[in-house]
C-alpha cells in the first residue's frame, strides 16, 4: 500500500499557487543563487497537458531579473522583469516534470 501512495505521490501535480519556493525548500542550500525579494511572485498556470504559462509579477519599485526553477527540464533562461509589472513565459514541460520556484539571477 505505502509503495502504490509513494508511486501515486511522485507523479502528481504541483500546486497552482503564488509562491517564490515550494513548501518545505529552501534553494539557497541547493544552489548559489539568492531568492527574489518577497515583492517578486509567479503564478503558474497549466494550460496544456505539456504547456505551462508562468506569470511573473514584480510589485518592487525596481527591475527584478529571475529564473523559473524546474525539475527534469533545463530551467528558464534569465528573465527580465520591469517594475511594477508582469512578464509571461511559456514553458514546455511534461507531465512528470515541476515547478521548483524562482531564483534570482
Amino acid at each position: 500500500m505505502a509503495v502504490a501512495v509513494a508511486a501515486m505521490t511522485a507523479f502528481s501535480l504541483p500546486a497552482m499557487a503564488a509562491t517564490t519556493t515550494p513548501a518545505g525548500k529552501s534553494p539557497q542550500l541547493m544552489t548559489d543563487q539568492p531568492l527574489p525579494p518577497s515583492c517578486v511572485t509567479v503564478r503558474p498556470e497549466k494550460r496544456g497537458i505539456h504547456t505551462w504559462t508562468f506569470h511573473i509579477d514584480n510589485g518592487c519599485p525596481t527591475t527584478q531579473r529571475v529564473n523559473i526553477e524546474l525539475s527534469f527540464r533545463p530551467d528558464s533562461e534569465c528573465l527580465i522583469v520591469p517594475a511594477e509589472s508582469t512578464l509571461d513565459w511559456k514553458g514546455e514541460i511534461g507531465l512528470a516534470n515541476q515547478f521548483e520556484g524562482i531564483l534570482a539571477c
